[in-house]
């Protein structure tokens, strides 16, 4: 049974038995088991009706953040269920608390970037800012610094992609980035676009590179508080925005344990069709076929 059952329902009065009273008789072993059995059949009672729907501890023997192995104790399971995602979880992974409930770290973890994304990094890249623009093709600079070019850079509507386009013409938009193609935000001037634009030393803290699947995207920044508030922003964006909700985890979960279920019931049905053809060849004494 669940470790956390108490916190998660309000037991009646009536029904709330206090298994380490030494007043209990000595049977007080099969009392226990009857209690917890009980009590067990209690608790997925309320599980069913509740707003959350938890993993049955029966389902999942490993943690869902760490995949080690969960050691039940005598009287209890050792395992825990996040309020968030309704997965299990062992007590080392579960020490976070949101709304006084416990929470699994990940969950904890995609919650407190939710909100600073919607707080802080959305509205700020939704405003966009002019950079200047470094041409990633190898034929598009020339020396002296021509083809850097100044550009309005902001998030989408969709809040999908990072977009540019000229400064006069903001609702324009040249070109773009998806935020699920990004893979890095990197600071400086390390990409090949800066390399061959030769950009001097006092400017590499005004620099910046959002690097995707296809291509880069190689920004001069106006000042250095605002290169670092955007790399801070794109990037920690990007990871919300790659990241599994609670309720997708909870499905993804609850997916493979409809496939494990199906795999044993299809082996089993090959199990007891081979049985069933063995009984009838020694029945009516029939050979075994190739």
């Amino acid at each position: 049974m669940c470790d956390d059952y108490n916190a998660h329902v309000n037991v009646p009065r009536t029904l709330r038995i206090d298994l380490s009273d030494d007043r209990l008789p000595c049977a007080s072993n099969l009392l226990r088991v009857a209690a917890l059995t009980a009590m067990s059949s209690l608790l997925k009672s309320f599980r069913s009706s509740g707003q959350a729907t938890w993993i049955d501890d029966d389902e999942v023997d490993a943690c869902s953040v760490c995949s080690k192995r969960i050691v039940a104790g005598l009287l209890s399971s050792n395992k825990h269920h996040c309020r968030q995602c309704g997965l299990i979880v062992c007590a080392a992974c579960s020490k976070q608390k949101i709304n006084h409930e416990r929470t699994c770290d990940v969950c904890f973890e995609h919650i407190q970037r939710a909100q600073k994304c919607e707080k802080f990094f959305i509205p700020l890249l939704k405003k966009g800012t002019v950079f200047q623009k470094y041409p990633g093709s190898a034929g598009a600079l020339q020396l002296g610094g021509a083809g850097v070019n100044p550009r309005y850079i902001f998030l989408n509507k969709e809040l999908d992609a990072i977009c540019w386009g000229s400064p006069a013409k903001q609702g324009q938009v040249k070109g773009s980035i998806k935020i699920q193609t990004i893979t890095a935000v990197v600071p400086g001037c390390t990409t090949q676009a800066f390399i061959k634009a030769r950009v001097p030393p006092y400017k590499v803290n005004l620099c910046f590179s959002i690097v995707s699947q296809s291509r880069t995207l190689d920004l001069e920044a106006p000042s250095s508080q605002i290169r670092d508030q955007w790399v801070t922003s794109i990037g920690e964006y990007t990871k919300h925005f790659k990241s599994k909700s609670p309720e997708e985890r909870r499905m993804e979960c609850q997916a493979k344990i409809g496939d494990k279920i199906r795999m044993e019931q299809d082996e089993k049905a090959r199990k007891d069709r081979r049985q069933m053809a063995e009984a009838l060849r020694a029945k009516y004494n029939l050979p075994k076929t190739s």
